[in-house]
């Protein structure tokens, strides 16, 4: 048997990868990165917000004239730069009151600039090692 510990080794993984997927879609950096839990709970609670307030709006998006500060957040993942891409011609269904709008708006961009707080995370976890182990003896209880 050997005398060194056993570690669990993980492929080194390009972190401008990681954070490329991780604006696509959210979550998909983290599990690139081999963090599954943080992938699957980043990718539900930012894809649930950001389809509450598509709805609220009414499956409707802002344009910049209108709102420049909603129309930049929303580009905050490349998810939600798709859905605006595939859905911007289609009219409003008008199943939703109006007075919801904004709130939906909101929600998404929301998600967007979370999205971008995740983006930032994989940014500065990609240095992070784990904590130091120190050889030095522990300090006897105090009495």
């Amino acid at each position: 048997m050997s005398d060194q510990p056993a570690t669990q080794s993980t492929p080194h993984r390009d972190p401008s990868i990681a954070l490329v997927l991780a604006w696509l879609v959210p979550g998909l950096g983290h599990l690139y990165l081999g963090k599954p839990k943080k992938a699957l709970f980043f990718f539900l609670t930012l894809s649930l917000v950001y389809l509450a307030g598509f709805v609220l709006a009414d499956f409707r998006f802002v344009r910049f004239d209108d709102n420049p500060f909603y129309y930049v957040g929303r580009w905050g993942s490349g998810l939600t730069w798709v859905a605006t891409w595939l859905t911007t011609n289609n009219p409003p269904r008008g199943t939703t009151p109006l007075e919801l709008y904004e709130p939906g708006l909101l929600y998404m961009c929301s998600a967007g600039l979370l999205n971008v707080v995740l983006v930032l995370n994989i940014l500065s976890g990609t240095h992070a090692s784990e904590p130091a182990k120190s050889d030095a003896p522990a300090p006897p209880p105090a009495a």
